[in-house]
């Protein structure tokens, strides 16, 4: 697809810091790393969003991306103290880029919820959702609204744990 950023990465338009190559997957460096180590991995193929890996290719499609993704945690060491995979998909998810797209998240203890510093005593802190009613409609504000929701509850257990919810025990999943 002409007009998509990460097409013209793969096909080797724009450069990029390659972390990683596959038959059918790319892994490269995020320029706007939200953790020290921050690659996505992307299929070569346009697919706009985890939605539309569908047909014959699908179980080929993912594989390339989770084994990617796998191998690059492997060679940047980040199996012994962990990693995170992510897919945002729509723009509720935080999907920022119309191309499926992988983020392999590391080299930092991860919170909950994503972007949230880890609580005190691994607690888990409210989320989004319980602190501020509703699901922004950017990447950015979305952004901001984690930010504010873990500086608002410095860390504490959400609401669900507080209330006594069956298996609640305020530890990060």
């Amino acid at each position: 697809m002409a007009d998509c950023i990460f097409c013209r990465i793969a096909a080797g338009e724009i450069p990029a810091q390659v972390a990683g190559r596959s038959a059918g997957a790319l892994a490269f460096h995020d320029l706007n790393p939200q953790a020290p180590i921050h690659v996505l991995v992307i299929p070569t193929a346009h697919y706009g969003a985890a939605s539309d890996v569908t047909g014959p290719e699908a179980a080929a499609v993912w594989t390339g991306l989770m084994g990617l993704g796998v191998s690059v945690a492997e060679e940047l060491g980040l199996v012994e103290p962990g990693y995170r995979l992510v897919i945002n998909t729509g723009r509720d998810g935080g999907q920022s880029v119309g191309h499926l797209h992988l983020h392999l998240l590391g080299g930092r203890r991860m919170g909950w919820p994503p972007g949230c510093a880890p609580a005190p005593g691994g607690a888990r802190p409210v989320g989004i959702a319980e602190s501020s009613g509703y699901f922004p409609d950017s990447a950015r504000s979305m952004a901001q609204s984690r930010k504010d929701a873990c500086e608002r509850t410095g860390g504490r257990q959400g609401n669900w744990a507080r209330r006594g919810h069956a298996g609640a025990t305020g530890s990060p999943r």
